[in-house]
């Protein structure tokens, strides 16, 4: 939910001000399959140099048009003279010229940074729904969206093992260790940083069930909560 609301707020901040979607040399994607790409940028000017604007067809092989100036209107961009090349199924380039281009940029849903929606933008019904569908395409097709959904769940339970850590260390460093006791938290905190990045690696790449790569830290900290506060009793 939050990931969407964001979404969200970046696409009204760049309906308003188109350029902020546009770095020079980084590539800008949207949901509709077209991709910038720009040599410099001037927001102060609101124009692009060298503009590339690559258009991916689905099923179709993609085109491509070329300008050396674009510049921002309210709701837009134009160009321009600018040269097009495709290239037919044989392989052979075609091109084209045309002195003026304008690109509605109010009907595209920029994703700055990102090439294609990914799987911490889906809710954990969409994350079992697509499971299981890869997983009827092929064995282990599903796998990074078993390892996202495992994985949301195990953080929200992982508070309750910090909890219960938190126990036994704060017995043990309550009277004037106050500083041991930050520095053995963030410790604790790092280690389990490191070994769920880890795990998560493993599990993306099939060496783990995701279940038990998800869960393994988890038992982890609880294991360790257990013992610590069975020698404090």
């Amino acid at each position: 939910w939050a990931n969407r609301q964001a979404e969200m707020l970046i696409q009204r901040i760049i309906a308003q001000q188109p350029a902020l979607a546009f770095r020079p040399g980084k590539f800008t994607s949207t949901q509709t399959g077209l991709d910038f790409f720009a040599e410099s940028v001037d927001k102060a000017e609101r124009r692009l140099s060298r503009l590339f604007v690559f258009q991916r067809l689905g099923g179709q092989l993609p085109w491509l048009f070329h300008a050396e100036a674009a510049e921002f209107t309210e709701h837009g961009l134009v160009t321009g003279p600018a040269t097009f090349y495709a290239l037919s199924p044989d392989g052979d380039r075609e091109w084209g010229r045309m002195d003026r281009v304008e690109v509605n940029l109010g009907s595209l849903r920029f994703m700055p940074g990102m090439v294609a929606r990914t799987v911490s933008h889906m809710s954990m019904a969409e994350l079992r729904a697509e499971q299981r569908r890869r997983e009827a395409e092929s064995a282990g097709g599903g796998r990074r969206y078993a390892v996202e959904l495992h994985w949301r769940i195990s953080l929200a339970f992982a508070c309750l093992a910090f909890v219960l850590l938190a126990l036994p260390v704060t017995m043990r460093f309550a009277r004037g260790q106050s500083l041991v006791g930050v520095l053995a938290t963030l410790l604790v905190v790092f280690v389990y940083y490191v070994i769920m990045l880890w795990l998560r690696m493993a599990a993306e790449a099939g060496s783990l069930p995701p279940l038990i790569a998800a869960w393994l830290q988890n038992a982890a900290i609880f294991v360790a909560a257990g013992l610590a506060l069975w020698r404090q009793r």
